[in-house]
């Protein structure tokens, strides 16, 4: 979601929670992908009286991931490891591109860059996310 798209609707929420724990669903059926809206919304709280987003560059240096790699084994033998390596540019883009469409980011370019932020949907998300897990504490807490 760009600026202009941003700026028409960035007073919508989402109407209901269970809009929101569907969301909550789909992302947490890819790891990779809860992680980086989970840092894209740490940064979001971190810099929120700053102007500076989260460039594609930000999530590729700080986010690993496990997966497996390619080990060579002599000349023609090889298998596959699993190893925690940074996540891949084209992964990141893809996620990302994955987030705004679901209108959860939108993004501001200044040139060579595109900064991500959360839109009021994402806060949204990310509020429901928190209350989820106190729940989930408190009954752990109280069982």
């Amino acid at each position: 979601m760009d600026i202009e798209l941003h700026e028409k609707y960035k007073n919508l929420r989402f109407p209901n929670n269970e809009i929101t724990d569907m969301y909550i669903d789909i992302l947490e059926n890819d790891p990779v992908f809860l992680k980086v809206f989970l840092f894209i919304a740490k940064q979001s709280q971190t810099n929120q009286y700053s102007e500076t987003g989260i460039t594609i560059n930000d999530l590729i240096s700080n986010i690993e991931v496990e997966r497996l790699v390619k080990k060579n084994k002599g000349t023609r033998n090889f298998t596959y490891e699993n190893s925690r390596t940074n996540l891949h540019r084209k992964t990141a883009e893809r996620i990302v591109d994955k987030l705004q469409v679901m209108s959860l980011l939108y993004f501001k370019s200044v040139k060579p860059y595109k900064f991500f932020y959360l839109t009021i949907r994402g806060k949204q998300l990310l509020q429901r996310i928190v209350e989820l897990k106190l729940e989930k504490k408190e009954l752990n807490n109280n069982g």
